[in-house]
Order: structure tokens, then sequence, then C-alpha cells
């Protein structure tokens, strides 16, 4: 009897030691100092995780409230993936499943939880990848959601907040990475101004996993002199999918014609790719045309005067 007892005893021992604490780890902090902006916190946005068949990985996300009131919050996981619509890259799938789907293995330890004004939680979000899975890309997202309070006014419309975190998980294994850059352009031929001139392209993954594009544009002038280079920081494309990318050239002074190189590259499994797009525009701005203008003008009254001057001596 008494070892049977204590048999009990030690697995209960071990079941508070080794599950309690995966329900009750995450961790609430109030910062009595956080100002009031109306607002919700999450982070990190994303993360990445690279892992192979079978294994499990920790992630943590922080929430803070800083409303200025309690707030009630629910934790959901939804699919995403890529699109080929350039105005909304991203599609989520709600209470669906994508081609792409890793919600059956993103667990977060909390689903509901409440925060007051100036709470920071933080809680794991658990993500087990099965021994079946196979290489590539599979994408879901934790999302955050405000709960709205119950009220007698029936009239009453409640706005619900909710942001999330990306999971963008590659599973190790011989998986196929494929893009190419297309569509190089700025938003005008002629600028009036020497304001930031915008640049965009494409990038299309033909590939089953997201890949980073990342490069810089290098300017050059007329007379082909290098006057300026912007980076452009790596960004990810999901797979099966095209994404554009927006980037701004602020030059300090400009006038003439020039020529925008944009140098891009990613990785292809162990070869690094480069593509390359040119573009030409000119940069005329207003106040030099102005000056140019008040030159112009003022030779030709010079003239002017002068020719008239000659007139009457010839006429004398």
């Amino acid at each position: 009897m008494i070892l049977r007892v204590a048999k009990i005893f030690t697995f209960v021992l071990l079941f508070l030691f080794f599950v309690s604490p995966n329900a009750i780890a995450y961790e609430i902090v109030n910062y009595s100092n956080m100002d009031v902006r109306n607002d919700i916190v999450l982070s990190p946005p994303r993360w990445e995780v690279e892992a192979s068949p079978g294994d499990e990985t920790v992630k943590v996300i922080t929430v803070a409230n800083r409303t200025g009131k309690t707030q009630n919050f629910k934790v959901e996981v939804e699919d995403f993936t890529g699109t080929y619509n350039l105005e909304d890259p991203i599609k989520f799938y709600g209470e669906g499943t994508s081609p792409f789907s890793a919600k059956g293995w993103i667990k977060p330890e909390v689903d509901k939880f409440t925060l007051k004004h100036g709470d920071e939680i933080r809680f794991k979000v658990f993500v087990s990848v099965p021994e079946n899975a196979e290489p590539g890309g599979k994408y879901g997202a934790v999302f955050v959601a405000t709960i709205p309070q119950k009220s007698e006014n029936v009239d009453t419309i409640s706005i619900v907040s909710r942001i999330g975190s990306l999971f963008l998980i590659k599973v190790k294994g011989d998986v196929l990475e494929k893009g190419y850059l297309t569509d190089f352009s700025s938003d005008k031929s002629i600028y009036f101004t020497n304001n930031p001139i915008k640049f965009s392209f494409v990038f299309i993954n033909k590939g089953n996993v997201h890949l980073k594009p990342k490069g810089f544009i290098e300017i050059y002038n007329l007379i082909g002199s290098k006057v300026d280079v912007v980076n452009v920081d790596d960004y990810f494309v999901l797979p099966d999918s095209a994404r554009k990318r927006e980037v701004f050239w602020t030059p300090k002074l400009a006038f003439g014609k020039y020529t925008a190189n944009l140098i891009l590259e990613h990785q292809e499994g162990d070869n690094t790719v480069t593509e390359t797009k040119k573009i030409s525009f000119f940069v005329i701005p207003f106040n030099i045309l102005a000056i140019i203008g008040g030159v112009l003008i003022l030779i030709y009254i010079l003239w002017r005067f002068v020719f008239s001057k000659i007139q009457i001596t010839f006429k004398k």
C-alpha cells in the first residue's frame, strides 16, 4: 500500500513538473509608466523557422496593452499563402486550409488571456514538424484579437483589433528554390522636382519555399558617373506568388538624364543567382528651370537693349 501511494505521489510530482509549466509558463509584467496610445503591440511580426522532419521549435511572442483599459484577448492560428495580386500579396485562410498549411504544426500555449493597461504578456508558441513532412515551405500565422466586452446597449458597435506574427517554416531536404526578377520601372519618366524618386520591381517565386531577394540600385548620370547607391534590403517572397517592392531615391541635387541599374540576387540551392535591369529617366527641377528661364529672359532683354542702341547708332 505504501509503495502504491509513493508511486502515485511520484507520478503527480512528475506531472506537475513537466506539464504545468507549459500550461502556466507565460509571464505577464505590468509597466505602470506605459503611455496610453490606444493600440496593441505584438512582436516579433515574423518568425523564420528552419527544421527537419520530427523537430520541435519553441518561439516566444510578446503582446503589450497600450489602450488605456483592460482588454480580453483570444489567440488563433491561420494559414496564409502568397498571391499574384501585387496590391494584396498575402492571402489568409481563416478556418480553411492552404496548400502550404502549417496551422496544424503551430500550437500557442494560451488561447485566451486578459491584460490591464500597461501589461505585457510573453507566451510560447510550439512549432512541431511531423516525421513525414515533405521538404519545402509551410506557412501559418498566430493572431491575437481583442474580445469585445458585452454591452446591454444592442446598438453598440464592437470594434475588434487583430494583430499577428507570421511563421515561415522551411522543412529541410530537397526543396525547389527558383525565382526571377521582372518589371523594373520608375513611377515617372520625367521628374520636375528633387523629391523622392520611386522605383518598383516585381519578383516571382516559382519554387516551393520562400525566397529572400536583396541587392541595390546604382544611379548613373548622363556622362556615366555613379552618383549614388540605394540598398534593397532582403524581403520574403512566398512560393507560387509574385511580390512588388518599392525603393526610393532622394537626390540632394539632380538635373538631366539618369540611369538606374538594379542588381538583385537570391539563393537557389548552393548557388547565388544575380539578375540586373536598367531604366532611364530625367530630372528637371522647377527651380533650376526658373533660373535658366530667368537667365534667358535677361539675355534676351540685354540683347534687345544692345540691338536697339546699335540701330540708333547706325541711324545717326
